[in-house]
């Protein structure tokens, strides 16, 4: 409530408060940490992850990937996600994240693979195909990359600079 009323420093300090008085609570250090992140106080939120249990908790491995990522260490944000994956069912999120760190990293068909789980999950997401057709384009799987960018411009959602995009790969890739 403190954060979404512009009192971050106040809020910042009930946080470090209630943890200092509850060592396992998790859900205060994910919520610090979200947004120690989002305020680009990377030391900080390092300082809490490093010391926090992380195995069991897919929320706070998530955060500790993405602070990875913001320090330049990407292979340790993947082998993060990886390490103890959650069920796909109770954290799609989860699985988008570690396939768009497997596209951004030049893990494109790891990338493929995770995608077509998430839409095998949920056909309806756009961005889950669109994901899924930009890894297998990547991958030099071309049918397969021209049906999936089609499934995703037939998917509600698709916001109009990744239609764009989409629609110029989908002319390349037919005229092949």
């Amino acid at each position: 409530k403190l954060f979404k009323e512009n009192a971050s420093r106040k809020a910042y300090r009930v946080l470090y408060d209630f943890m200092a008085e509850h060592e396992i609570d998790l859900k205060s250090r994910t919520i610090l940490v979200t947004h120690l992140l989002q305020d680009e106080r990377i030391a900080e939120a390092g300082d809490i992850l490093v010391n926090t249990q992380i195995d069991q908790n897919p929320e706070l491995r998530e955060l500790k990937a993405r602070w990875y990522v913001a320090r330049g260490e990407n292979n340790m944000a993947l082998h993060t996600l990886r390490n103890n994956l959650p069920i796909l069912e109770d954290y799609p999120e989860y699985y988008a994240l570690l396939a768009s760190y497997y596209q951004r990293f030049g893990f494109s068909g790891k990338a493929a693979e995770v995608y077509d789980l998430l839409v095998q999950f949920d056909n309806e997401s756009a961005n889950w195909w669109a994901g899924l057709a930009i890894a297998l384009d990547s991958s030099k799987r071309y049918k397969d990359a021209e049906n999936a960018y089609k499934r995703a411009l037939e998917t509600p959602s698709l916001n109009s600079e990744l239609i764009t995009y989409i629609e110029n790969r989908l002319s390349l890739l037919t005229k092949k």
